[in-house]
Parts: C-alpha cells; structure tokens; sequence
C-alpha cells in the first residue's frame, strides 16, 4: 500500500510541481498515479477483510465499499471545481491527500508480528 502511495505522490506532485501542460506528459503521469492508487487498493482491501472479527467484518466492508462509492460520485464535481481554480490546485490536493494517506498507512498500519 506505501509504494503505491508514494508512486501516486511522486506522479501528482510531479505534474503540479513542473506545470507540463503536453498530452502524453499529463497522461502518463496521471497512468502512474492511478497505477500506485492500484497497486494499494488490494492490500488496504486484504487489510479489511482479513484484519477485521468476523462479526464485524460485513458491517465494515459494507462501510467502505459505500465510501469508496461516495468518492466515486463525489471526486468528478470536486476535481472540476479544484480545476476551475487552476490545475495546478487539483494536482497539489491530490498530492496532498496521497502523502497523507502515505504517511498514515506508514505510522498507523502494525502488522502482527504472528501473521504471514
């Protein structure tokens, strides 16, 4: 989940810091970020469904699946409003929240030490 996080924060921040405008810059660095976001999807899921009490487990996943849809229904209107102020404010907000969630998931996630 960190290596995605990071190659998601390095590509964002990449496309805000250097303001490359070209189709195949903007493109391929929006295919790494999302790839990162990818690449982390699966272990914060296997996170969840495996790190979670059984009679806990439906009530949670069910929560996070409606998160992850609320994000889906919500980030095109807030991206469109983030690019209506410059690209730019998008790019840096997006950094932002993925070096967030990368910091967090590298002080706040502890695997146990008994588990393979």
């Amino acid at each position: 989940m960190l290596r995605g996080l990071v190659c998601a924060t390095a590509a964002l921040s990449a496309l805000a810091l250097t303001g490359k405008t070209g189709s195949v810059w903007l493109v391929g660095m929006l295919t790494l970020a999302l790839a990162g976001i990818g690449i982390g999807l699966p272990g914060l899921d296997a996170l969840l469904t495996e790190g979670i009490d059984k009679k806990a487990r439906g009530t949670v996943t069910s929560f996070y699946s409606s998160m992850r849809f609320v994000g889906v229904a919500a980030g095109p209107p807030l991206g469109a409003v983030l690019i209506g102020h410059s690209m730019n404010a998008l790019f840096y907000t997006l950094a932002a929240a993925c070096l967030a969630d990368a910091l967090l998931t590298l002080f706040a996630i502890r695997p146990d030490p008994g588990k393979p």
